[in-house]
Protein backbone atom coordinates (compact mmCIF):
# COMPACT_ATOMS: atom_id res chain seq x y z
CA UNK A 1 0.00 0.00 0.00
CA UNK A 2 2.50 2.48 0.70
CA UNK A 3 4.31 2.35 -2.67
CA UNK A 4 1.02 2.98 -4.03
CA UNK A 5 0.97 6.31 -2.26
CA UNK A 6 4.02 7.03 -3.27
CA UNK A 7 3.31 6.39 -6.82
CA UNK A 8 0.55 8.22 -6.39
CA UNK A 9 2.71 11.28 -4.62
CA UNK A 10 5.30 11.41 -7.36
CA UNK A 11 2.27 11.58 -10.20
CA UNK A 12 0.76 14.14 -9.06
CA UNK A 13 4.11 16.15 -8.11
CA UNK A 14 4.74 15.53 -11.65
CA UNK A 15 1.34 16.83 -13.26
CA UNK A 16 1.70 20.15 -10.84
CA UNK A 17 5.15 20.78 -12.40
CA UNK A 18 3.94 20.13 -16.06
CA UNK A 19 0.92 22.01 -15.56
CA UNK A 20 3.15 25.02 -14.28
CA UNK A 21 5.90 24.93 -16.95
CA UNK A 22 2.82 25.04 -19.55
CA UNK A 23 1.05 27.44 -18.27
CA UNK A 24 0.63 30.79 -20.07
CA UNK A 25 3.05 33.33 -18.69
CA UNK A 26 3.50 35.72 -21.48
CA UNK A 27 3.29 39.00 -19.50
CA UNK A 28 5.08 42.65 -20.03
CA UNK A 29 5.09 43.11 -16.21
CA UNK A 30 5.29 40.59 -13.22
CA UNK A 31 2.88 38.16 -12.58
CA UNK A 32 1.38 36.64 -9.19
CA UNK A 33 -0.81 33.58 -8.95
CA UNK A 34 -4.31 33.38 -6.58
CA UNK A 35 -5.06 30.16 -5.58
CA UNK A 36 -8.77 30.06 -4.68
CA UNK A 37 -12.11 28.56 -4.95
CA UNK A 38 -14.17 28.23 -8.00
CA UNK A 39 -16.34 31.33 -7.75
CA UNK A 40 -17.62 33.48 -10.84
CA UNK A 41 -16.73 36.65 -8.13
CA UNK A 42 -12.97 36.21 -8.18
CA UNK A 43 -12.97 37.28 -12.04
CA UNK A 44 -14.28 40.62 -10.77
CA UNK A 45 -12.01 41.27 -7.87
CA UNK A 46 -9.38 40.30 -10.38
CA UNK A 47 -10.47 42.91 -12.71
CA UNK A 48 -11.27 45.53 -9.19
CA UNK A 49 -7.30 44.65 -8.09
CA UNK A 50 -5.72 45.87 -10.96
CA UNK A 51 -8.01 48.89 -10.68
CA UNK A 52 -7.36 49.49 -7.40
CA UNK A 53 -3.35 49.17 -7.95
CA UNK A 54 -4.18 52.41 -10.30
CA UNK A 55 -5.90 54.49 -8.11
CA UNK A 56 -3.61 54.04 -4.74
CA UNK A 57 -0.41 54.22 -7.37
CA UNK A 58 0.94 51.57 -7.49
CA UNK A 59 1.48 51.50 -11.47
CA UNK A 60 4.09 52.17 -14.20
CA UNK A 61 3.89 54.48 -17.35
CA UNK A 62 4.18 53.04 -20.69
CA UNK A 63 4.20 54.54 -24.18
CA UNK A 64 2.74 54.28 -26.88
CA UNK A 65 3.84 55.70 -30.24
CA UNK A 66 0.59 54.62 -32.52
CA UNK A 67 -2.98 53.26 -32.58
CA UNK A 68 -1.97 50.04 -33.58
CA UNK A 69 0.74 49.55 -30.59
CA UNK A 70 -2.06 50.08 -28.24
CA UNK A 71 -4.36 47.89 -29.38
CA UNK A 72 -1.65 44.92 -29.76
CA UNK A 73 -0.61 45.56 -26.68
CA UNK A 74 -4.54 45.77 -25.16
CA UNK A 75 -4.46 42.35 -26.84
CA UNK A 76 -1.94 41.19 -25.11
CA UNK A 77 -2.77 42.19 -21.61
CA UNK A 78 -6.34 41.32 -21.67
CA UNK A 79 -6.62 41.32 -17.91
CA UNK A 80 -5.43 44.98 -17.49
CA UNK A 81 -8.17 46.50 -20.14
CA UNK A 82 -10.59 47.28 -17.22
CA UNK A 83 -7.85 48.94 -15.08
CA UNK A 84 -7.23 51.28 -17.73
CA UNK A 85 -10.64 51.56 -19.57
CA UNK A 86 -11.50 55.41 -17.86
CA UNK A 87 -8.03 56.70 -18.86
CA UNK A 88 -9.24 57.98 -21.99
CA UNK A 89 -8.19 60.95 -24.48
CA UNK A 90 -10.92 64.06 -25.18
CA UNK A 91 -13.36 61.44 -24.43
CA UNK A 92 -12.66 58.93 -26.71
CA UNK A 93 -12.01 54.74 -24.67
CA UNK A 94 -8.80 53.57 -24.85
CA UNK A 95 -10.29 49.89 -24.88
CA UNK A 96 -12.64 50.39 -27.84
CA UNK A 97 -9.90 51.19 -29.99
CA UNK A 98 -12.30 54.46 -30.77
CA UNK A 99 -9.09 57.09 -30.25
CA UNK A 100 -7.90 58.52 -33.50
CA UNK A 101 -4.27 58.42 -34.38
CA UNK A 102 -3.85 62.15 -33.54
CA UNK A 103 -3.86 61.21 -29.98
CA UNK A 104 -0.62 59.69 -30.54
CA UNK A 105 2.05 59.18 -29.17
CA UNK A 106 0.65 58.78 -25.03
CA UNK A 107 1.16 57.35 -22.35
CA UNK A 108 -1.06 55.10 -20.23
CA UNK A 109 -0.81 53.84 -16.69
CA UNK A 110 -0.02 50.36 -16.40
CA UNK A 111 -0.74 48.29 -13.23
CA UNK A 112 2.66 46.97 -11.74
CA UNK A 113 1.89 43.49 -11.31
CA UNK A 114 -0.63 41.05 -13.05
CA UNK A 115 -3.01 38.47 -10.72
CA UNK A 116 -4.10 35.50 -12.47
CA UNK A 117 -6.30 32.81 -10.95
CA UNK A 118 -5.74 29.59 -10.02
CA UNK A 119 -8.91 27.41 -9.59
CA UNK A 120 -7.43 24.54 -10.37
CA UNK A 121 -5.08 23.53 -7.97
CA UNK A 122 -7.09 24.71 -4.72
CA UNK A 123 -7.33 20.96 -3.47
CA UNK A 124 -5.40 20.59 -0.11
CA UNK A 125 -2.87 18.02 -1.21
CA UNK A 126 -2.07 20.14 -4.25
CA UNK A 127 -1.29 22.68 -2.16
CA UNK A 128 1.11 20.73 -0.17
CA UNK A 129 2.66 19.30 -3.38
CA UNK A 130 3.55 22.25 -5.24
CA UNK A 131 4.42 24.46 -1.82
CA UNK A 132 7.32 21.90 -1.07
CA UNK A 133 8.10 21.79 -4.72
CA UNK A 134 8.62 25.46 -4.37
CA UNK A 135 6.16 26.16 -7.41
CA UNK A 136 2.91 27.13 -5.41
CA UNK A 137 0.76 30.19 -5.70
CA UNK A 138 2.12 33.26 -4.36
CA UNK A 139 -0.92 33.88 -2.69
CA UNK A 140 -2.99 31.03 -1.03
CA UNK A 141 -6.82 30.71 0.05
CA UNK A 142 -7.36 28.60 3.00
CA UNK A 143 -10.35 27.90 5.04
CA UNK A 144 -9.52 27.73 8.78
CA UNK A 145 -7.23 28.20 11.50
CA UNK A 146 -6.15 24.39 11.33
CA UNK A 147 -5.19 24.30 7.71
CA UNK A 148 -3.38 27.65 8.15
CA UNK A 149 -1.41 25.90 11.39
CA UNK A 150 -0.63 22.72 8.73
CA UNK A 151 0.91 25.03 6.38
CA UNK A 152 2.88 27.05 8.47
CA UNK A 153 4.14 24.17 10.16
CA UNK A 154 5.61 23.13 6.80
CA UNK A 155 7.30 26.52 6.48
CA UNK A 156 4.72 27.20 3.38
CA UNK A 157 3.50 30.71 4.88
CA UNK A 158 5.16 34.10 5.22
CA UNK A 159 4.92 35.82 8.46
CA UNK A 160 3.20 39.02 7.43
CA UNK A 161 3.22 40.51 11.14
CA UNK A 162 5.69 43.20 10.16
CA UNK A 163 4.45 44.29 6.95
CA UNK A 164 0.57 43.97 8.30
CA UNK A 165 0.44 47.28 9.95
CA UNK A 166 2.12 49.45 7.32
CA UNK A 167 0.45 47.42 4.64
CA UNK A 168 -3.30 48.01 6.39
CA UNK A 169 -3.98 44.65 7.03
CA UNK A 170 -3.41 44.28 10.70
CA UNK A 171 -5.06 42.17 13.24
CA UNK A 172 -6.91 44.99 14.68
CA UNK A 173 -8.19 45.89 11.01
CA UNK A 174 -11.03 42.87 11.06
CA UNK A 175 -12.99 40.97 13.87
CA UNK A 176 -11.46 39.91 17.61
CA UNK A 177 -12.61 36.69 17.08
CA UNK A 178 -11.53 35.48 13.74
CA UNK A 179 -7.94 36.32 15.03
CA UNK A 180 -6.71 32.68 15.84
CA UNK A 181 -7.82 31.71 12.37
CA UNK A 182 -5.54 34.01 11.09
CA UNK A 183 -2.51 34.11 13.49
CA UNK A 184 -0.81 31.74 16.27
CA UNK A 185 -0.25 32.91 19.63
CA UNK A 186 2.74 32.19 21.26
CA UNK A 187 3.19 30.93 25.27
CA UNK A 188 4.14 34.53 26.09
CA UNK A 189 1.17 35.91 24.09
CA UNK A 190 2.68 37.20 21.13
CA UNK A 191 0.74 37.26 18.20
CA UNK A 192 2.44 35.72 14.88
CA UNK A 193 0.32 36.45 11.95
CA UNK A 194 0.01 34.73 8.57
CA UNK A 195 -3.44 35.74 6.85
CA UNK A 196 -5.77 38.07 5.88
CA UNK A 197 -9.54 37.53 5.70
CA UNK A 198 -11.08 37.50 2.45
CA UNK A 199 -14.53 37.20 3.62
CA UNK A 200 -15.70 36.25 7.31
CA UNK A 201 -18.23 34.01 8.24
CA UNK A 202 -20.54 33.42 11.45
CA UNK A 203 -23.09 30.48 11.91
CA UNK A 204 -27.01 32.29 12.15
CA UNK A 205 -30.21 30.34 11.77
CA UNK A 206 -31.91 31.63 8.33
CA UNK A 207 -35.54 31.83 9.66
CA UNK A 208 -38.34 31.27 6.66
CA UNK A 209 -40.50 33.60 8.20
CA UNK A 210 -43.13 32.59 5.61
CA UNK A 211 -43.18 28.96 6.41
CA UNK A 212 -43.74 29.92 10.00
CA UNK A 213 -46.74 32.33 9.19
CA UNK A 214 -48.25 29.82 7.25
CA UNK A 215 -48.40 27.32 10.22
CA UNK A 216 -49.62 30.00 12.58
CA UNK A 217 -46.33 30.20 15.04
CA UNK A 218 -44.36 33.30 15.64
CA UNK A 219 -40.94 33.55 13.69
CA UNK A 220 -38.03 33.25 16.15
CA UNK A 221 -35.26 35.92 16.04
CA UNK A 222 -32.64 37.02 17.63
CA UNK A 223 -31.38 35.50 20.89
CA UNK A 224 -33.30 32.39 22.45
CA UNK A 225 -32.51 29.91 24.77
CA UNK A 226 -32.10 25.60 24.19
CA UNK A 227 -35.41 25.57 26.22
CA UNK A 228 -37.48 27.82 23.75
CA UNK A 229 -35.49 26.49 20.62
CA UNK A 230 -37.21 22.90 21.81
CA UNK A 231 -40.64 24.45 22.53
CA UNK A 232 -40.77 25.85 18.77
CA UNK A 233 -39.33 23.38 17.36
CA UNK A 234 -42.02 21.11 18.49
CA UNK A 235 -44.88 23.43 18.00
CA UNK A 236 -43.47 23.95 14.26
CA UNK A 237 -42.83 20.11 13.52
CA UNK A 238 -46.58 19.16 15.45
CA UNK A 239 -48.31 22.10 13.22
CA UNK A 240 -46.49 21.49 9.53
CA UNK A 241 -47.01 17.87 9.25
CA UNK A 242 -50.29 17.59 10.54
CA UNK A 243 -52.73 15.33 8.23
CA UNK A 244 -49.09 13.87 6.87
CA UNK A 245 -48.63 9.83 7.14
CA UNK A 246 -45.22 10.10 7.59
CA UNK A 247 -42.93 13.11 9.19
CA UNK A 248 -41.24 15.27 5.75
CA UNK A 249 -41.23 18.74 7.66
CA UNK A 250 -38.05 19.01 10.15
CA UNK A 251 -37.93 22.52 12.76
CA UNK A 252 -34.12 22.49 11.06
CA UNK A 253 -31.75 20.95 9.15
CA UNK A 254 -28.98 20.10 11.66
CA UNK A 255 -26.98 21.92 14.31
CA UNK A 256 -23.46 22.39 14.98
CA UNK A 257 -22.26 19.84 17.80
CA UNK A 258 -18.90 22.37 18.59
CA UNK A 259 -21.39 25.86 18.94
CA UNK A 260 -23.82 23.36 20.81
CA UNK A 261 -21.30 22.22 23.22
CA UNK A 262 -20.10 26.30 23.44
CA UNK A 263 -23.39 26.68 24.46
CA UNK A 264 -23.41 24.08 27.17
CA UNK A 265 -19.74 26.09 28.18
CA UNK A 266 -17.62 23.20 26.98
CA UNK A 267 -14.64 22.78 24.36
CA UNK A 268 -12.79 20.09 22.69
CA UNK A 269 -9.77 20.96 24.89
CA UNK A 270 -8.76 22.09 28.52
CA UNK A 271 -7.68 25.98 28.75
CA UNK A 272 -4.26 25.37 27.66
CA UNK A 273 -4.41 23.05 24.60
CA UNK A 274 -3.03 20.09 26.20
CA UNK A 275 -5.74 17.53 26.78
CA UNK A 276 -9.31 16.84 25.48
CA UNK A 277 -12.01 16.94 27.04
CA UNK A 278 -14.43 15.81 25.10
CA UNK A 279 -15.71 13.64 27.89
CA UNK A 280 -17.42 16.44 29.66
CA UNK A 281 -21.02 16.92 30.96
CA UNK A 282 -20.90 19.78 27.86
CA UNK A 283 -19.83 16.91 25.24
CA UNK A 284 -22.29 14.78 27.53
CA UNK A 285 -25.06 16.99 26.80
CA UNK A 286 -24.12 17.72 23.78
CA UNK A 287 -24.81 14.63 22.05
CA UNK A 288 -27.44 13.66 24.49
CA UNK A 289 -29.51 16.48 22.64
CA UNK A 290 -28.92 15.74 19.04
CA UNK A 291 -30.17 11.92 19.71
CA UNK A 292 -33.09 13.82 21.58
CA UNK A 293 -33.44 16.21 18.63
CA UNK A 294 -33.17 13.71 15.97
CA UNK A 295 -34.87 10.73 17.20
CA UNK A 296 -36.85 11.52 20.03
CA UNK A 297 -38.48 15.04 19.57
CA UNK A 298 -37.84 14.46 15.89
CA UNK A 299 -36.84 18.29 14.92
CA UNK A 300 -34.08 17.63 12.37
CA UNK A 301 -33.70 14.98 9.81
CA UNK A 302 -32.05 11.94 10.51
CA UNK A 303 -30.13 10.15 7.83
CA UNK A 304 -33.30 7.66 6.86
CA UNK A 305 -34.73 11.29 6.23
CA UNK A 306 -31.94 12.79 4.53
CA UNK A 307 -31.50 9.81 2.17
CA UNK A 308 -35.23 10.04 1.00
CA UNK A 309 -34.68 14.14 0.66
CA UNK A 310 -31.80 13.15 -1.58
CA UNK A 311 -34.32 11.39 -4.09
CA UNK A 312 -37.59 13.31 -3.68
CA UNK A 313 -35.61 16.96 -3.58
CA UNK A 314 -32.04 17.01 -4.48
CA UNK A 315 -30.76 17.18 -0.71
CA UNK A 316 -27.02 16.86 -1.45
CA UNK A 317 -25.80 20.00 -1.61
CA UNK A 318 -29.44 22.03 -2.36
CA UNK A 319 -30.13 23.27 1.80
CA UNK A 320 -30.95 26.43 0.65
CA UNK A 321 -33.75 24.96 -1.71
CA UNK A 322 -35.29 22.86 1.52
CA UNK A 323 -35.13 25.92 3.20
CA UNK A 324 -37.74 27.74 0.78
CA UNK A 325 -39.69 24.58 -0.87
CA UNK A 326 -42.86 25.50 -1.37
CA UNK A 327 -43.77 21.96 -1.39
CA UNK A 328 -43.55 20.16 2.21
CA UNK A 329 -44.12 16.70 0.55
CA UNK A 330 -40.53 17.00 -0.58
CA UNK A 331 -39.37 17.90 1.78
CA UNK A 332 -38.91 21.21 4.05
CA UNK A 333 -37.33 23.01 7.45
CA UNK A 334 -37.72 26.15 9.09
CA UNK A 335 -34.73 27.15 9.88
CA UNK A 336 -31.27 26.74 8.20
CA UNK A 337 -27.90 27.01 9.89
CA UNK A 338 -25.66 29.37 7.65
CA UNK A 339 -23.70 31.87 7.26
CA UNK A 340 -24.70 35.40 5.10
CA UNK A 341 -22.79 33.79 1.89
CA UNK A 342 -25.74 31.77 1.58
CA UNK A 343 -27.91 35.28 0.55
CA UNK A 344 -26.10 34.72 -2.85
CA UNK A 345 -28.17 31.96 -3.84
CA UNK A 346 -31.14 33.73 -1.89
CA UNK A 347 -30.99 36.14 -4.19
CA UNK A 348 -31.40 34.26 -7.52
CA UNK A 349 -34.42 32.50 -6.04
CA UNK A 350 -36.18 35.58 -5.00
CA UNK A 351 -35.61 36.16 -8.76
CA UNK A 352 -37.04 33.24 -10.25
CA UNK A 353 -40.02 33.67 -8.04
CA UNK A 354 -40.80 37.35 -8.84
CA UNK A 355 -40.13 36.05 -12.67
CA UNK A 356 -42.76 33.45 -11.53
CA UNK A 357 -45.44 35.80 -10.44
CA UNK A 358 -44.40 34.75 -6.71
CA UNK A 359 -43.62 36.99 -3.55
CA UNK A 360 -39.85 37.59 -2.85
CA UNK A 361 -38.34 35.05 0.09
CA UNK A 362 -39.22 36.97 3.27
CA UNK A 363 -36.59 36.06 5.65
CA UNK A 364 -35.22 36.41 9.52
CA UNK A 365 -31.97 35.33 11.30
CA UNK A 366 -31.63 33.87 14.81
CA UNK A 367 -28.73 33.22 16.78
CA UNK A 368 -27.79 29.89 17.61
CA UNK A 369 -29.94 28.78 20.80
CA UNK A 370 -27.90 28.88 24.13
CA UNK A 371 -28.22 27.79 27.24
CA UNK A 372 -25.10 28.52 29.84
CA UNK A 373 -23.28 31.05 27.26
CA UNK A 374 -24.28 32.84 23.99
CA UNK A 375 -22.18 31.81 21.45
CA UNK A 376 -21.56 30.94 17.55
CA UNK A 377 -18.17 30.11 16.15
CA UNK A 378 -16.27 32.27 13.68
CA UNK A 379 -15.13 30.67 10.02
CA UNK A 380 -13.24 32.90 7.19
CA UNK A 381 -11.52 32.43 3.79
CA UNK A 382 -8.49 33.77 4.01
CA UNK A 383 -5.19 34.87 1.79
CA UNK A 384 -1.72 34.12 3.16
CA UNK A 385 1.57 34.49 0.68
CA UNK A 386 3.45 31.88 -0.59
CA UNK A 387 6.86 31.62 1.56
CA UNK A 388 8.72 30.58 -1.62
CA UNK A 389 7.16 33.40 -3.86
CA UNK A 390 8.67 35.48 -6.05
CA UNK A 391 7.05 38.60 -5.91
CA UNK A 392 6.24 38.41 -2.40
CA UNK A 393 5.76 42.62 -2.10
CA UNK A 394 3.20 42.20 -4.66
CA UNK A 395 1.27 39.36 -2.78
CA UNK A 396 1.29 41.51 0.08
CA UNK A 397 0.02 44.36 -2.12
CA UNK A 398 -2.92 41.68 -2.45
CA UNK A 399 -3.64 41.67 1.25
CA UNK A 400 -4.01 45.36 1.27
CA UNK A 401 -6.51 45.38 -1.77
CA UNK A 402 -8.30 42.79 0.65
CA UNK A 403 -8.59 45.49 3.82
CA UNK A 404 -9.82 48.51 1.39
CA UNK A 405 -12.90 50.11 0.81
CA UNK A 406 -13.40 48.72 -2.99
CA UNK A 407 -12.88 45.32 -1.98
CA UNK A 408 -14.88 45.44 1.46
CA UNK A 409 -17.58 47.04 -0.67
CA UNK A 410 -17.84 43.93 -3.33
CA UNK A 411 -18.39 41.73 -0.38
CA UNK A 412 -21.11 44.09 1.49
CA UNK A 413 -22.72 44.33 -2.15
CA UNK A 414 -22.40 40.68 -3.06
CA UNK A 415 -23.57 39.39 0.43
CA UNK A 416 -20.45 37.09 0.12
CA UNK A 417 -20.52 36.36 3.85
CA UNK A 418 -19.27 39.11 6.23
CA UNK A 419 -16.42 42.05 4.94
CA UNK A 420 -13.31 41.59 5.89
CA UNK A 421 -13.18 44.99 7.80
CA UNK A 422 -16.04 45.08 10.28
CA UNK A 423 -16.75 48.85 10.01
CA UNK A 424 -18.97 48.05 6.87
CA UNK A 425 -21.24 45.88 8.21
CA UNK A 426 -22.25 49.15 9.91
CA UNK A 427 -23.56 51.24 6.49
CA UNK A 428 -26.33 51.47 4.75
CA UNK A 429 -25.24 49.55 1.68
CA UNK A 430 -24.99 46.48 4.07
CA UNK A 431 -27.57 46.64 6.48
CA UNK A 432 -30.32 47.64 3.76
CA UNK A 433 -29.37 46.80 0.64
CA UNK A 434 -30.96 48.97 -1.92
CA UNK A 435 -31.83 47.03 -4.52
CA UNK A 436 -32.83 44.24 -2.36
CA UNK A 437 -35.49 45.43 -0.12
CA UNK A 438 -36.54 42.40 1.00
CA UNK A 439 -33.66 41.69 2.94
CA UNK A 440 -33.79 45.14 5.53
CA UNK A 441 -33.18 43.55 8.51
CA UNK A 442 -31.70 40.64 7.94
CA UNK A 443 -28.02 40.92 7.33
CA UNK A 444 -27.30 43.21 10.64
CA UNK A 445 -27.66 40.30 13.33
CA UNK A 446 -24.41 38.40 11.45
CA UNK A 447 -22.66 41.08 11.76
CA UNK A 448 -23.73 41.64 15.30
CA UNK A 449 -22.98 37.97 15.72
CA UNK A 450 -19.53 38.63 14.54
CA UNK A 451 -18.91 41.33 17.27
CA UNK A 452 -20.89 40.13 20.36
CA UNK A 453 -21.18 36.42 20.18
CA UNK A 454 -18.74 34.81 18.04
CA UNK A 455 -15.75 32.91 19.56
CA UNK A 456 -12.63 32.01 18.13
CA UNK A 457 -11.86 28.08 17.34
CA UNK A 458 -9.80 26.12 19.70
CA UNK A 459 -6.42 24.72 17.96
CA UNK A 460 -4.06 22.44 20.41
CA UNK A 461 -0.51 23.15 19.24
CA UNK A 462 -0.15 18.98 19.68
CA UNK A 463 -2.62 17.85 17.48
CA UNK A 464 -3.66 18.20 13.56
CA UNK A 465 -7.24 19.95 13.46
CA UNK A 466 -8.38 17.59 11.01
CA UNK A 467 -7.42 14.51 12.49
CA UNK A 468 -9.63 15.89 15.49
CA UNK A 469 -12.68 16.96 13.96
CA UNK A 470 -12.36 13.22 12.43
CA UNK A 471 -12.27 11.00 15.20
CA UNK A 472 -15.65 13.65 16.63
CA UNK A 473 -17.19 13.35 13.96
CA UNK A 474 -17.04 9.35 13.32
CA UNK A 475 -17.10 8.25 16.99
CA UNK A 476 -20.30 10.73 16.99
CA UNK A 477 -21.88 9.09 14.20
CA UNK A 478 -21.46 5.90 15.38
CA UNK A 479 -23.27 6.72 18.74
CA UNK A 480 -26.05 8.12 16.59
CA UNK A 481 -26.77 4.93 14.43
CA UNK A 482 -26.64 3.31 17.67
CA UNK A 483 -23.18 1.26 17.05
CA UNK A 484 -22.02 2.22 20.73
CA UNK A 485 -23.50 3.85 23.68
CA UNK A 486 -22.65 7.46 25.01
CA UNK A 487 -20.17 6.44 27.65
CA UNK A 488 -18.46 4.32 25.28
CA UNK A 489 -18.32 7.30 22.57
CA UNK A 490 -17.21 10.15 25.23
CA UNK A 491 -14.41 8.26 26.26
CA UNK A 492 -13.26 6.63 22.99
CA UNK A 493 -12.79 9.79 21.05
CA UNK A 494 -11.26 11.91 24.06
CA UNK A 495 -8.68 8.90 24.34
CA UNK A 496 -8.19 8.75 20.54
CA UNK A 497 -7.51 12.60 20.71
CA UNK A 498 -5.36 12.77 23.40
CA UNK A 499 -3.53 9.79 21.89
CA UNK A 500 -2.60 11.96 18.65
CA UNK A 501 -1.20 14.54 21.62
CA UNK A 502 0.78 11.96 22.60
CA UNK A 503 2.37 10.55 19.72
CA UNK A 504 2.89 14.36 18.23
CA UNK A 505 5.17 14.42 21.33
CA UNK A 506 7.01 11.53 20.94
CA UNK A 507 7.34 12.26 16.81
CA UNK A 508 8.82 16.14 17.71
CA UNK A 509 10.71 15.84 20.78
CA UNK A 510 11.31 19.70 20.54
CA UNK A 511 7.42 20.24 21.30
CA UNK A 512 7.96 18.79 24.99
CA UNK A 513 9.10 22.21 26.88
CA UNK A 514 6.33 23.73 25.63
CA UNK A 515 3.81 21.26 26.66
CA UNK A 516 5.13 20.92 30.05
CA UNK A 517 5.04 24.73 30.70
CA UNK A 518 1.46 24.39 29.58
CA UNK A 519 0.91 21.56 31.65
CA UNK A 520 2.18 23.58 34.70
CA UNK A 521 -0.24 26.32 33.91
CA UNK A 522 -3.33 23.76 33.84
CA UNK A 523 -2.06 22.86 37.40
CA UNK A 524 -2.65 26.78 38.42
CA UNK A 525 -6.00 26.99 36.27
CA UNK A 526 -7.38 23.53 37.46
CA UNK A 527 -6.07 25.15 41.57
CA UNK A 528 -8.19 28.22 40.48
CA UNK A 529 -11.36 26.68 39.10
CA UNK A 530 -11.77 24.27 42.21
CA UNK A 531 -12.40 27.57 44.43
CA UNK A 532 -13.73 29.12 42.07
CA UNK A 533 -17.04 26.10 41.74
CA UNK A 534 -17.52 27.38 45.45
CA UNK A 535 -18.22 30.66 45.27
CA UNK A 536 -22.32 31.29 45.61
CA UNK A 537 -24.04 32.21 42.50
CA UNK A 538 -24.32 36.20 42.12
CA UNK A 539 -22.51 37.17 45.07
CA UNK A 540 -18.94 39.44 43.51
CA UNK A 541 -15.64 37.83 43.25
CA UNK A 542 -12.33 39.10 44.47
CA UNK A 543 -9.91 39.89 41.50
CA UNK A 544 -7.71 36.86 43.53
CA UNK A 545 -9.54 34.50 43.07
CA UNK A 546 -10.02 35.13 39.25
CA UNK A 547 -8.12 33.23 36.96
CA UNK A 548 -5.11 35.50 35.30
CA UNK A 549 -5.88 35.91 31.81
CA UNK A 550 -1.96 34.82 30.89
CA UNK A 551 -2.56 31.41 31.48
CA UNK A 552 -5.37 30.39 29.02
CA UNK A 553 -4.71 30.11 25.64
CA UNK A 554 -8.28 28.29 24.30
CA UNK A 555 -10.01 30.92 23.06
CA UNK A 556 -13.48 29.82 24.16
CA UNK A 557 -12.65 29.70 28.03
CA UNK A 558 -11.54 33.37 27.73
CA UNK A 559 -14.35 34.32 26.36
CA UNK A 560 -16.75 31.95 28.93
CA UNK A 561 -14.90 32.91 31.55
CA UNK A 562 -15.01 36.73 30.81
CA UNK A 563 -18.41 36.13 30.67
CA UNK A 564 -19.22 34.20 34.10
CA UNK A 565 -16.65 36.60 35.64
CA UNK A 566 -13.78 34.24 36.60
CA UNK A 567 -11.27 35.99 34.64
CA UNK A 568 -8.73 38.35 35.97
Amino acid sequence: MKYVFLVAFILLLLASLVTWSISPSASETPVIYWVTDSNPARIDQVKLFHDWLIKNGHFVTKKFDSRDELLAFLARQKSFAHAIEHQNQNGKSLVDGTISDSNFPIEIKIPVVELRLDMANNDQSKKVIQGVSGVASDVIDMFSGGEMRYYQAMGLLKDITEVAKPGGYSLDKTYEAVVPELAIASDDGRLTQYMFPCNVSVPMYVVNNATFKQHGIKPPSGAWTIDEFEATGRAFVTKANEGRPRRTVFFAEWFSHDILRGAFGGSRFNETLTACTMDDLASRRTLEKYYQWTYVDRLFPSEADRSSFTTDSGYGGQSAQLLVSDDPDRGQVGLLLSGRWMFILFRQITESRVQMGKTPLDLGAAEPPSSEFRCSKMATRAAGVYSGSKHPEFAELFLSFLASEEYNMQIVRDADALPPDPKYTKIDAYISPVDFPEEAGVHAPFAEAAIEIAVGNSYSPFALDSEVSRIEREEASKFMNGLQNLEETLKIQTRLVNDLIARRLNEDPTLKPRYELLVARQKQIDEFKSRLVETKKGEPIPDEMKIPRELISNPHHLAYYKTIGWIK
